[in-house]
């Protein structure tokens, strides 16, 4: 896969067969990339993701039980050429603090969040898993560019994780 294969006029061919689930482009896109950068199977990737009114910010929750990480992924489609500054990646680390203790989490559980991310949080043990040392990793997934401010603010914080155009091109495998 080239970088170009992600801009939208080019990618929105590839969403299709995801779109066919209900959901609309943006949780298509966030649904693609679990099956086809993660590999998820399509059953582990749907119940990973959660993203409706109410989602406090997280479009998805991924555990990696092997490398004891939480991944709560926000995914953005972007339809109009443009580039990822530090903004939303600011409001991602925001985002993740949801996550930072048993106490935040069974916040989340008890307030008025959506019943779909109450449920990917109790399906994976979130609120378990925090004591156990499982870091929580913010996973921003967008089909644009990171720009020189967001690549700055990654170097200052360690606990997100761009997946940009250029990034997704490279660890895409076309397995046909």
């Amino acid at each position: 896969m080239k970088p170009d294969d992600l801009i939208y006029q080019n990618l929105k061919s590839s969403l299709a067969p995801f779109e066919e689930k209900g959901r609309g482009e943006s949780v298509a896109f966030l649904n693609w990339f679990l099956e086809k950068i993660f590999r998820l199977d399509s059953v582990d990737a749907d119940d990973a993701i959660c993203d409706r009114p109410n989602d406090r910010g997280i479009d998805g929750i991924f555990v990696d039980h092997t490398q004891e990480e939480v991944l709560v992924l926000q995914g953005k489609l972007k339809q109009r050429e443009s580039s990822i500054g530090d903004a939303p990646l600011r409001e991602l680390a925001g985002t993740i603090t949801q996550l930072s203790s048993e106490g935040s989490v069974q916040a989340l559980l008890d307030g008025g969040a959506n019943e779909e991310l109450k449920r990917v949080l109790r399906r994976n043990n979130v609120k378990g898993l925090i004591p156990k040392g499982y870091k929580v990793v913010g996973t921003f997934i967008c089909n644009q560019k990171l720009d020189a401010n967001g690549v700055e603010f990654l170097d200052q914080d360690e606990s997100i994780r761009v997946y940009d155009r250029n990034r997704i091109a490279n660890e895409y495998i076309d397995v046909e």
